[in-house]
């Protein structure tokens, strides 16, 4: 059980309420956590476990993911969104500046955002953001399945958006994720915190909006999305899991990783785990994060609630 004591409350938008959950004191400086695909700002929490209370951490749950509302049924979602999103969390918070956490896809949608608010960003982690940066090389290597996938599939299959998930017992749902994440039951009841919402009895369903399963990406190719990713970028520690099935994906962003490693801005290290290594192996991430963060020059932050 987490220790650090939480505190939750919403941030009201145009287009509904974004759920936030914050660990620490926020006279610290603050660390913005952003969660990954389908994902909550739970995931967090075995990895926060090991980590200082030297910072204040920041959560939020995205747009039709947790705690938060979903978007209005209407055109395509993209990640273009979710810039948007961070942007009033961090308004809403009054940062000049802060360090990001985040995992896999986060990676893509901090560092778009670094690329729009350039200077607010002073570093960042990334957990396993290797498979979303190679999910960029489908628009170039493979347009057709990139355009059907993100496009021709999402209008084909719209009248979906209006259906309700599926219900399932307690029991079922920690099945699945046990089963689709590989990890312990354990794990699975800590994440289900904010991904799971009681129905009735003994039935539940996953807090996740459908349409949310075919977030479209920043339609960019190959040399555009380096130089997003390379181009003034603020200091990263890249945390790259070993245990890894998409091997062609791996060999897909080969190329940034090496041009990363280049340039003594970026820390590359593989660590021993799966895609949610910070579920499953916390502890191997956690000093590594810990030593990074505490070379931040920043200790003068303000932030408002």
């Amino acid at each position: 059980m987490l220790k650090k004591q939480s505190r939750e409350w919403i941030v009201d938008t145009i287009w509904g309420k974004v759920a936030m959950v914050s660990w620490g004191d926020p006279r610290n400086p603050p660390v913005l956590m952003l969660h990954g695909y389908l994902d909550t700002a739970a995931t967090f929490i075995p990895l926060l476990e090991h980590l200082p209370d030297l910072y204040y951490y920041v959560g939020f749950d995205n747009p039709g993911h947790g705690k938060s509302d979903p978007y209005p049924i209407g055109p395509m979602v993209t990640q273009v969104t979710l810039i948007e999103v961070i942007h009033r969390v961090v308004t809403h918070m009054g940062w000049d500046k802060f360090m990001v956490l985040g995992h896999s896809m986060a990676f893509i949608n901090a560092i778009f955002y670094h690329n729009v608010y350039p200077g607010k960003i002073t570093s960042m982690v990334n957990i396993d953001a290797l498979p979303a940066i190679s999910n960029y090389y489908a628009i170039q290597d493979e347009p057709h399945f990139w355009y059907y996938y993100f496009y021709e599939s999402c209008y084909d299959e719209y009248t979906k958006n209006f259906e309700d998930s599926p219900l399932y017992t307690r029991e079922q749902a920690l099945k699945l994720l046990m089963n689709s994440r590989d990890i312990s039951r354990e794990q699975a009841e800590v994440i289900s915190v904010r991904g799971l919402e009681h129905i009735k009895e003994d039935l539940y369903r996953f807090t996740r909006q459908l349409m949310m399963r075919k977030l479209g990406q920043f339609p960019v190719l190959q040399d555009m999305l380096k130089s997003v990713i390379t181009k003034n970028p603020p200091r990263m520690l890249h945390l790259i899991a070993f245990r890894r099935s998409d091997r062609i994906g791996r060999a897909h962003s080969a190329d940034i990783m090496e041009e990363l490693a280049k340039d003594s801005r970026h820390s590359i290290v593989i660590v021993d785990g799966a895609h949610d290594v910070h579920i499953t192996n916390p502890e191997a991430l956690a000093p590594y994060i810990v030593e990074f963060l505490s070379d931040d020059e920043l200790n003068k932050y303000k932030s408002k609630l």
